[in-house]
């Protein structure tokens, strides 16, 4: 799939909107995902802003620490 095809951007979109939320909720900070996670800050900051995807190990790093069930 194309990285700009609309199908991505709304991937992006819907997954910075909950985790954005998720990370609200639960009063956590790019930065205590950074230092939890090991997952470089400028990365991070990709997902909050809906500028990228993570890959399937960040994906589950995120969920664990912010204790999403499957």
């Amino acid at each position: 799939m194309a990285k700009n095809s609309p199908q991505d951007l709304e991937n992006r979109e819907y997954f910075s909107k909950r985790l954005n939320l998720l990370m609200e909720q639960k009063g956590v900070r790019q930065i205590d995902l950074h230092n939890a996670l090991d997952i470089p800050k400028s990365t991070i900051t990709g997902y909050v802003k809906g500028k990228s995807l993570p890959t399937a190990g960040n994906l589950q790093k995120i969920a664990d620490f912010l204790n999403v069930k499957k």
